[in-house]
């Protein structure tokens, strides 16, 4: 009889220790706040803290320059802005010829929170000698930027994918020669802009 009133104490107490480990674990209701997924963030939509401990700032530009640096002497994080303590936008740069359309896509994706969906991808490059239509332009939809940044609640990045030359002009679109990302929270969801 003592053996099972002991067995039913420890029991009891392990049952509630267990309650108590999952009602301090779980994110508070109504907290308003990002859910714990979106906290390990370390690109864009992540905190100022969390970016700096992973990109290290360009002494030279050091508020909006990041290394590393490429070959021809340009940061590859430039135009870093924040929102609201987070990262709302940034351009990476890359050295000519070293980088394709392709590859550009999947560091587009890996800059982006895991729940990003693509909206579109309109090549308006194709068809056109238009300086001004020389890119791809990519939106993704994210419940994590939505929940973080107030000015975006639909959660819409923009990306501009093209191959400007490094002072920053427009040239013609090649996709063997991706030099440029641009990615920004901003955008009507589906519409696509007229030019890059």
């Amino acid at each position: 009889m003592k053996r099972a009133g002991v067995t039913a104490l420890i029991f009891l107490v392990a049952f509630i220790i267990g309650l108590s480990v999952v009602w301090l674990t779980a994110p508070p209701k109504g907290s308003g706040g990002p859910a714990a997924d979106y906290l390990g963030l370390t690109e864009l939509g992540a905190t100022e803290a969390q970016w700096k401990a992973r990109h290290i700032p360009d002494p030279l530009h050091a508020s909006s320059g990041f290394f590393p640096r490429n070959l021809n002497g340009l940061d590859r994080f430039i135009n870093v802005t924040l929102e609201g303590g987070r990262v709302s936008g940034f351009i990476m740069q890359f050295d000519a010829k070293t980088l394709d359309e392709t590859a550009a896509k999947v560091i587009t994706r890996q800059e982006l929170p895991s729940d990003a969906n693509l909206v579109f991808d309109s090549r308006k490059y194709l068809g056109t000698t238009d300086i001004d239509e020389q890119c791809d332009l990519l939106q993704f939809q994210s419940a994590a930027i939505g929940t973080l940044f107030a000015q975006d609640r639909k959660g819409i990045v923009s990306v501009v994918v093209w191959s400007p030359s490094p002072q920053g002009p427009l040239r013609t679109y090649d996709p063997a020669s991706i030099t440029s990302i641009n990615i920004l929270t901003t955008g009507t969801l589906g519409e696509i802009p007229v030019e890059c």
